[in-house]
């Protein structure tokens, strides 16, 4: 067994990275991850032995501990700033990309070397970073195609 000693500032560090990235695994899946619930629970139930009662409940239903609204505020956060960027940056590339194909043909752009395929594609991933940066997604527009 491995032994760790933690100040209380860097046990609070340690329960805010596990609960993050154990909602960030975990939250959209139809089955969980039992191995990262399992750690988080174990970190969850010392924080309640060491103290730590302002950051955890416990459910005696369920049997399990639970974050308090305290610590889901705090996690939540860096949740929601890591969500923003994912969505611009996905976005921003999968339209980039979408140009690209359709500018040289989706088997051209497969073909290209990594150097090649990522010098051609920037001048489109600058032109909707710029856009979304000015403009969000207020210009944004769906059409459907005609058939």
């Amino acid at each position: 067994m491995i032994e760790i000693k933690f100040t209380n500032e860097q046990f609070k560090t340690l329960l805010k990275l596990v609960s993050t990235a154990t909602w960030i695994i975990n939250a959209f899946r139809g089955e969980i991850i039992e191995e990262f619930e399992k750690f988080e629970q174990y970190l969850l139930s010392l924080a309640k032995k060491e103290g730590f009662s302002n950051l955890i409940e416990y459910d005696e239903d369920t049997d399990t501990f639970l974050q308090s609204e305290k610590l889901e505020d705090e996690i939540q956060e860096y949740i929601e700033d890591y969500n923003d960027k994912i969505f611009w940056q996905t976005l921003v590339t999968r339209l980039a990309i979408r140009d690209l194909e359709k500018e040289y043909g989706k088997s051209a752009v497969e073909r290209m070397e990594l150097d090649e395929r990522v010098k051609r594609v920037n001048p489109f991933i600058n032109k909707y970073a710029e856009e979304f940066s000015e403009n969000g997604i207020e210009n944004l527009v769906i059409e459907k195609r005609r058939l």
